[in-house]
């Protein structure tokens, strides 16, 4: 349905819609927090998602509507970057400010999103006449064959959602590999998510650069081998590990023998991955037919969400009969 609202209605004024039910959304999880009801977070967590799902095709289909074909990289990799920079922000700061203020800070991010949301100028819809299908499993179905009528669009949706699966995974186990495979503290796994945000934004602006903003898979390949080949050193560098102390903190941490090859790697596998996804979502915006643009980029998040969790199940199901983190980290490698 996302895909269908945002190729048939004013892409600037449903960036505007969502952006003021996400001031609503926040305000109901604030009193979510201050009741203490996690009936009432949990309905809030569910309504973000569906606002996510919904803002997810426009976010990348404006963009070929105001950009010009050398601007659209960096576009991309700015969304990218802002995103997983918004990502590690919100982790951090999650730790260190008490619930209350958390849900007042998150009704504050959502009132400068709808005042930036203000300035979108006005992008008309391209599919004329677009009437939308309210049966959701046809109409899912029909975007999901629409999406494999070109096969670079396919390919390049194959590959975003294996960058994403491969994303969750990682993210979901740097606590438990922190503390119970480098016998950790916590502050270690916020390094790691600190390590992997950051470059994961680089990768993604660098690509830009050394394309100079042409829309290209030139460097997709290089960067696939090199998320492969560190996570399987990943596998190799966790497991051959020997902590020098048992619950170590950061300072510990990185002076043992062994924790700067880690960290490499966790370098490694988010910079290819940046370098990865950022073509892979240009070549989605201009290969996919412009009135059917949005809808493609649905199609795109569903395959994404289901590769995710088929993954997610695989990894549970091998974890659940003995299998190491950093053996799983090396199977996806």
């Amino acid at each position: 349905l996302a895909g269908q609202i945002a190729d048939a209605w004013d892409k600037a004024k449903l960036v505007r819609a969502v952006k003021a039910a996400e001031i609503v959304i926040m305000t109901l999880a604030l009193i979510g927090f201050y009741l203490q009801s996690v009936p009432l977070l949990l309905g809030c967590l569910f309504l973000m998602g569906l606002h996510s799902t919904i803002f997810g095709p426009v976010k990348f289909s404006i963009l070929p509507q105001h950009l010009g074909p050398h601007e659209l990289m960096g576009g991309t990799g700015l969304i990218e970057a802002g995103t997983f920079l918004a990502i590690l922000g919100g982790q951090l700061l999650a730790g260190v400010i008490p619930v209350l203020a958390a849900g007042l800070a998150a009704v504050g991010i959502a009132l400068l999103g709808f005042l930036a949301s203000l300035a979108v100028p006005a992008a008309p819809p391209v599919a004329q006449g677009l009437k939308i299908d309210p049966n959701i499993f046809r109409s899912t179905w029909q975007i999901l064959k629409a999406a494999r009528h070109g096969r670079g669009v396919w390919l390049s949706i194959l590959g975003i959602s294996w960058f994403f699966a491969v994303g969750a995974v990682l993210l979901s186990e740097f606590a438990p590999l922190v503390s119970g495979v480098l016998h950790a503290r916590q502050e270690v796994a916020t390094l790691f998510l600190l390590v992997f945000s950051l470059s994961v934004a680089l990768g993604s602006l660098l690509v830009n650069r050394l394309l100079a903003g042409e829309v290209s898979a030139r460097f997709v390949p290089i960067s696939a081998l090199a998320l492969a080949g560190f996570m399987i050193d990943l596998w190799l560098s966790t497991s051959s590990y020997n902590p020098g102390a048992p619950n170590a903190g950061i300072a510990t941490f990185v002076s043992s023998a062994g924790s700067w090859r880690i960290l490499v790697d966790l370098f490694g596998i988010a910079f290819a991955g940046g370098m990865f996804i950022v073509p892979l979502y240009a070549i989605l915006q201009t290969h996919a037919p412009r009135e059917e643009r949005s809808r493609t980029i649905a199609a795109n998040n569903i395959v994404n969400a289901a590769v995710s969790v088929a993954v997610v199940v695989i990894v549970t199901l091998m974890l659940a009969r003995g299998e190491s983190i950093p053996g799983v980290i090396g199977a996806m490698g």
